[in-house]
């Protein structure tokens, strides 16, 4: 076999044979019959089945020098075998090719995943709504809310395979220790760190089995949950490649103070709301423990409260539970999974717990908390020296939130939940949810609980504060203050009512804009998020410029992101607008103090996607193309960046 050197050249690596004249015509002077590529993603793109030998010149049609010409970021490993040595490459062809087997699939699959990228990037036929008529002002039309017997609001599917594509790149990312991506990923794309792959694994564990040190702290400073004693925490430990890694772990022990992730607000206000007990109208009692609680989330959450709530427990304020077998720390486990959906309960307490919750009919609970015990139980069997002291349950979302999004259903006014599919036997028309405050909208009364759009809100928090009752009160339910919104339809005001409660809305391109505009009155940041994500899957030729202004002007980092992205995939059509060349001058005039080879960054960022999914030569030669048109139009509009 003929040995291999590299020569780095201008940012990028030449694989030569050892006897080739670099300075001669290669073509002509040096063949080999058959070349064996193994590994990254830009040759496996090249070659279908890159662990298979090949034919050279018959598949490719060029020198090596030139076929192996790649970019810095996809370093290959390959072995060059001339006709006179065959018997000897094929042996050691074979034992690398086991050796790389595993690596190969996983990069075909990264491949395949980025291809479909690409795709799904187009707006989709089966969309109702014409992209080119996306309005330019705030619509007149309005859309009706969602009730809970409606489906929940589905998400758009190339918005889903999307995500999917971002969760799957996050998990490769932290294989591989790409710090740098999984940033973008994080705070430009906002991917949540404590997903699970199919193996019941985190970002944060792959992290800390590669050994990256650097990502791990970044994961965690973050958000990324390993918390110690817990099957999640210890497996995390267990499986760290190096003793700085649990070290560094160790000392994040309590690494949130809230054991929710820092970016989900919605966790966190939840988990707030159980903690604090702000507005709370109900205590109960246990063994000289007490525990602050809202009789409206107990009776959405649970069928016993809700009952107990309107007969034992009807009118009063303060609930003392005598009963010896009921543990104080497995009734406060048990109002957790309430509030939250997640619990964290000590082993010594399981039993407890789990007779508690069968007498509050909490069959689903049940049920997780016995999954989670076998799954424990297997890990510590296998695991010599492993202990597992605290059983931890994560919340279940889209239970949590339809549960919760009966509250926003109860707050409608009777005139509005007409029309919309409720069924006559709804669980809602017999729900007690006690409010504690009316807001009058169009005439409309919504009767709402000030823990919720005071946790929620700092507007509203403020506006309930200080607010000096000017509209009266209920005549039904006399100490129940109202207040009176202006300047928002009750169309959108039942779309901020929604999200408020459950942290999801069902938004349309009719009433987005509207939304969004209110999100951003009312200082809801995840309102907004989700408008842009609605806006998001209507990107097209037509309407990305003035949604990146959207996004620029609302703060929405995902969908600017999304935009750019966009406008690097069609920047030879775009460069062709004036709107374009405008945009471009008005950001460059944005920069303070801005000097003439400063960049701009709308044309750094449309840079960045033109050149980040570049894996075959035929992908190199487009990228030249469309950086070519930009730098024209750059160079015609006289800006050096």
């Amino acid at each position: 076999m003929k040995p291999i050197r590299i020569r780095s050249d201008n940012n990028f690596h030449w694989l030569i044979g050892d006897d080739v004249d670099t300075t001669a015509n290669t073509s002509n002077e040096h063949t080999y019959d058959r070349i064996v590529v193994y590994g990254k993603d830009m040759l496996a793109a090249i070659v279908p089945n890159s662990a298979k030998t090949f034919n050279f010149h018959k598949e490719f049609g060029m020198t090596e020098e030139k076929a192996l010409k790649v970019s810095d970021h996809y370093p290959v490993e390959v072995e060059i075998q001339s006709s006179m040595l065959p018997q000897e490459t094929e042996k050691c062809s074979s034992s690398r090719e086991a050796l790389q087997v595993e690596v190969l699939q996983l990069q075909k699959e990264n491949l395949l995943l980025e291809r479909e990228k690409i795709q799904l990037q187009i707006l989709p036929q089966d969309s109702d709504t014409d992209p080119r008529q996306l309005p330019s002002a705030l619509p007149a039309k309005r859309s009706p809310v969602r009730s809970p017997s409606s489906p929940r609001p589905r998400i758009h599917a190339s918005q889903a395979a999307a995500e999917a594509m971002d969760v799957h790149e996050l998990f490769a990312s932290c294989k591989k220790g790409d710090i740098y991506r999984v940033r973008y990923l994080v705070e430009h794309r906002d991917v949540e760190l404590n997903v699970r792959d199919k193996w019941d694994s985190t970002p944060l564990y792959y992290a800390c089995l590669c050994g990256h040190e650097e990502l791990v702290q970044y994961l965690l400073a973050n958000g990324a949950k390993c918390e110690a004693n817990t099957f999640e925490g210890e497996r995390c430990m267990y499986g760290s490649l190096s003793d700085q890694i649990r070290r560094l772990l160790k000392e994040y022990n309590c690494i949130n103070t809230c054991p929710l992730q820092q970016q989900d607000a919605f966790s966190h206000f939840l988990y707030t709301l159980m903690e604090q007990g702000h507005h709370s109208d109900v205590n109960f009692l246990v063994h000289g423990q007490t525990f602050q609680a809202h009789r409206c989330v107990l009776s959405a959450r649970s069928e016993y409260f809700s009952e107990m709530f309107l007969s034992k427990w009807k009118e009063k304020t303060l609930i003392t539970l005598k009963h010896p077998l009921i543990n104080p720390s497995a009734f406060g486990a048990i109002l957790q999974y309430i509030y939250t959906g997640r619990m964290d309960i000590d082993i010594s307490f399981l039993e407890d717990c789990t007779r508690l919750a069968k007498q509050c009919k909490m069959s689903a609970l049940i049920e997780e908390l016995e999954n989670k015990c076998k799954q424990v139980y297997s890990f510590v069997s296998n695991k010599p020296g492993i202990c597992v002291k605290v059983l931890s349950l994560e919340p279940q979302n889209c239970r949590l939130q339809d549960e919760l999004a009966q509250l926003a259903d109860c707050a409608l006014p009777a005139e509005l939940k007409l029309g919309f599919g409720e069924l006559p036997f709804n669980k809602t028309s017999h729900l007690s949810t006690y409010p504690d405050i009316c807001f009058s909208v169009d005439g409309y009364n919504f009767l709402c609980h000030k823990a919720f759009f005071c946790g929620r809100s700092d507007y509203f928090r403020a506006l309930i504060k200080d607010h000096f009752c000017e509209g009266g009160q209920l005549q039904t339910q006399p100490n129940t203050p109202v207040i009176t919104l202006h300047n928002i339809s009750h169309e959108i005001f039942s779309h901020v009512l929604f999200y408020i409660y459950s942290d999801d809305t069902a938004l349309t391109m009719e009433c987005v804009f509207d939304v969004l505009c209110v999100a951003d009155m009312y200082l809801l940041p995840g309102l907004k998020r989700l408008c842009g994500r609605t806006l998001g899957q209507a990107l097209s030729r037509d309407n990305v410029i003035c949604l990146w202004k959207t996004a620029r002007l609302f703060h929405l980092s995902r969908l600017e992101d999304q935009c750019t992205e966009y406008m690097a995939k069609i920047i030879e059509q775009l460069v062709l607008e004036p709107e374009f060349a405008e945009l471009i001058q008005e950001d460059a005039a944005s920069v303070k103090g801005r000097h003439e080879t400063d960049s701009v960054p709308l044309v750094d960022d449309i840079r960045y996607h033109i050149s980040s999914n570049v894996q075959t030569y035929s992908a190199i030669e487009e990228a030249s193309q469309k950086h070519a048109a930009l730098e024209q139009l750059l160079c015609d509009l006289n800006i050096e960046c």
